[in-house]
């Protein structure tokens, strides 16, 4: 039988087309899950608007219109982005 692991999961955001260049992946949240041989589980990350506020070009921290990429992952090299957008 195999012991139980451990595996984190992480959440990234990358914000294209704002006043300031950002990072290409931001980590915005993780978990750290205990799972069985075999198991899986279901893992959730509540964000809050402040999570895609960035200092803009005026020194104001502020939310912008975005093409917002989101990857849920094990590190930042791996994942699918889910495309969606922040919208005025």
């Amino acid at each position: 039988m195999d012991p139980p692991g451990e595996e984190v999961v992480e959440l990234y955001i990358r914000l294209r087309g704002t006043t300031t260049a950002q990072p290409v992946r931001a980590l915005k949240g993780f978990r750290r899950v205990a799972l069985a041989p075999g198991e899986t589980q279901k893992v959730t990350f509540d964000l809050k608007p402040e999570a895609f506020a960035i200092w803009n070009d005026r020194n104001q921290f502020a939310a912008e219109p975005a093409k917002l990429s989101v990857w849920i992952s094990p590190d930042s090299a791996h994942g699918t982005a889910a495309e969606m957008g922040i919208v005025p």
